[in-house]
């Protein structure tokens, strides 16, 4: 490991984001010599873990991964409370039965940002609304991505974006006051008269960013388009 050390020390002496942090390092061609084959925690007191995850490629290490992803990968639960309203069960729930497996691990991987969404977007909306959406789906691994028609870009696969049903509540009525909020979401979408879908945006990558807001429609060909939100709507 003292290759993975040195360049560790290295970063140290570039970035001074994230100081404390420890990040979980996997090398491609390294033999943990543990049987439950988990890596080693390097402590990168001032290094940057995005520095890290962008630059340390090249079949250098398998994956790069902050503490809280590793230790997810190996002890997650339904139960696992990513905030105080929203669990990792609630986050990769899917009606389609034969990808609750595959999208229950593969969820994994992406912890961090489901608590991102979680803390940044859905408590949030709580705090306003004083009631506690139904998660109709948040994240889908690519094949359920597939299954259900979803982008290719969407953000569902990144667990950065999440449909919400506010039960017997005006959808636009709760739009409205989502839309025209402080809260940093990327896009907010009626689709459907059905649900809202709110997606999250880093501030610190594009800060300042205004989201956009949008209805889904049909055109003359049925096929689904998205109409921007300009306004609120008159209720």
């Amino acid at each position: 490991m003292n290759f993975i050390r040195d360049m560790i020390s290295n970063f140290k002496t570039l970035f001074g984001k994230n100081k404390g942090e420890s990040i979980n390092i996997i090398p491609s061609n390294y033999n943990t010599g543990r049987e439950d084959g988990r890596a080693e925690t390097i402590e990168a007191q001032n290094s940057s873990v995005e520095y890290v995850r962008n630059i340390v490629k090249n079949n250098m290490v398998e994956h790069v991964y902050p503490p809280a992803q590793l230790h997810s990968i190996v002890e997650i639960n339904n139960d696992y409370q990513l905030s105080t309203h929203l669990t990792y069960g609630m986050c990769v729930l899917t009606q389609h039965r034969d990808k609750i497996q595959e999208n229950f691990e593969k969820g994994k991987q992406f912890l961090d940002n489901m608590k991102i969404w979680a803390n940044t977007i859905y408590e949030p909306i709580i705090d306003l609304l004083g009631v506690v959406p139904l998660i109709d789906s948040m994240f889908r691994c690519y094949s359920l991505n597939t299954v259900v028609g979803g982008s290719q870009t969407s953000q569902h696969m990144s667990a950065e974006a999440g449909d919400t049903k506010y039960g017997m509540l005006s959808l636009r009525e709760v739009y409205n006051k989502l839309a025209w909020s402080k809260i940093p979401f990327s896009q907010i979408i009626i689709e459907f008269e059905s649900w809202i879908h709110i997606g999250y945006i880093d501030q610190l990558r594009y800060p300042g960013k205004v989201g956009q807001r949008f209805i889904t429609g049909k055109d003359n060909n049925g096929k689904t388009v998205y109409i921007e939100i300009t306004k609120p709507f008159l209720i």
